[in-house]
């Protein structure tokens, strides 16, 4: 199956949801536990890990995955789990080929690029889960003639080819790598989607790609054709492609304007800041001037921004990260005016204390609770997404230094329950029932 094509311009929104306590959304993000696929996970430790959420984490309406959508068991075994103990899913996924995850989309020594005239035949150490006409994105290769976005043959489930614009030296040389092109991404997502319908329900926020960027640290992604030139016209396009394949998607299975699909903005350098400067792990951004901007925003997604965003990791003085923090947020505000008006709001897709350093509890808790104060002030905020959880032992919420789990958590749960119980909605949120 292949989406409709084209794609019908439809970015609609369902309401957010409406909550008597906390944020519109409440969630715990999963990541670290769940995007590798090296993490075998069984179902029994799975389940209680759900259930600390339930019993010590102010019982977060959402528990957000990343499964790779490569990784069809493992990403219906963790929202089946996710639904028998009643939580709604963010599902913030992609595929492996985007970023090279899990070791797809390299090509190892035992595996080649090679070229016959102008026909270039890949060899991949993973199945490429390509289909002919896909389009991928090859980089790192020593001969430039090789690199760029191209339509593929499929040879086999590990061998595809495509046409090269001149000969070139054969084999290829260099950091080889191949990645999915945009519209690959696109066109499998939606098949994702409409092929396994029952892992995606009414109240759902799905994130079609978690960290769109990030894909063109190793690729000709958002590169302008013959350049290591950024693209941000072709970003912009990609990101609001996202909504409008989801959403069609989501209308073939029964799901119209049912599940939330604003895209995932990871990195703040592709927004349009309005001339406002923020705090980005300590150093800061002014943004792109030809970045995603308010208008879009508020044409495409339904005036909610969604955004992954720390304060510097070093700062360990409450007092201090609140401050910044509180600063940014009324610069997120001040550059996309539509996330104050009604059915609009800014999403902290990834929050929480960024950082490897092992912190005693004391720490970590000052700087969660200041700025749980900080977020709840702004009323614009409708929803966070608490990254730090039982997978990543220094910042985690749950376990000690070691490694150990902690009966109830560590001291910064408390911040975290008060942060789901309460939200923001004693400074007047809009989203209540």
């Amino acid at each position: 199956m292949a989406a409709p094509q084209p794609v019908a311009q439809d970015y609609a929104q369902p309401p957010l949801p409406s909550t008597k306590s906390g944020w519109a959304i409440n969630s715990i993000d999963l990541q670290v536990l769940t995007k590798s696929d090296g993490w075998n996970q069984g179902q029994t430790e799975r389940l209680a890990e759900y259930q600390q959420l339930i019993d010590n984490g102010g019982s977060p309406q959402y528990v957000a995955l990343a499964v790779p959508y490569d990784n069809l068991t493992k990403y219906t075994g963790y929202v089946a789990d996710a639904r028998s103990k009643g939580f709604k899913v963010y599902h913030r996924s992609h595929w492996n080929a985007w970023q090279g995850d899990n070791n797809v989309g390299n090509i190892a020594t035992s595996t080649s690029l090679t070229s016959s005239g102008t026909t270039a035949t890949c060899v991949t150490s993973t199945p490429h889960l390509l289909n002919t006409g896909d389009t991928v994105s090859m980089n790192g290769m020593n001969e430039t003639t090789y690199r760029g976005e191209f339509v593929v043959t499929v040879t086999n489930s590990t061998t595809f080819t495509y046409t090269l614009p001149t000969t070139a030296a054969s084999p290829a040389t260099g950091s080889i790598g191949w990645r999915f092109g945009r519209q690959t991404y696109l066109d499998h997502t939606y098949d994702f989607i409409v092929n396994n319908s029952s892992l995606f329900q009414a109240g759902d926020m799905f994130g079609m790609c978690v960290e769109a960027d990030q894909a063109d640290a190793q690729s000709m992604t958002f590169k302008t054709p013959g350049t290591t030139t950024f693209n941000t016209a072709v970003y912009n396009q990609f990101q609001k492609d996202q909504v409008r394949y989801a959403n069609a998607a989501f209308a073939a299975i029964g799901l119209t304007h049912l599940v939330h699909t604003w895209p995932i903005s990871h990195n703040v350098s592709n927004l349009n800041l309005n001339g406002q400067t923020v705090n980005v792990g300590g150093s800061t951004s002014t943004g792109n001037s030809s970045g995603l901007g308010d208008s879009d925003i508020q044409t495409y997604f339904a005036g909610r921004l969604s955004l992954d965003h720390y304060e510097d990791a070093s700062v360990i003085d409450g007092n201090t990260y609140k401050t910044d923090y509180g600063s940014d947020l009324d610069k997120f505000a001040l550059a996309f005016p539509s996330i104050k008006q009604a059915g609009g709001g800014l999403m902290l897709s990834e929050w929480g204390f960024h950082t490897q350093t092992d912190y005693g509890d004391g720490v970590q808790y000052g700087v969660y609770d200041s700025v749980v104060t900080q977020v709840q002030n702004r009323n614009f905020v409708i929803g966070v997404n608490f990254w730090n959880h039982l997978g990543q032992l220094q910042s985690s919420l749950w376990k000690d230094n070691s490694g150990t789990i902690i009966p109830g958590g560590r001291a910064a749960v408390n911040a975290v329950k008060r942060a789901f119980t309460t939200g923001n909605a004693t400074f007047g949120r809009r989203v209540r029932v």
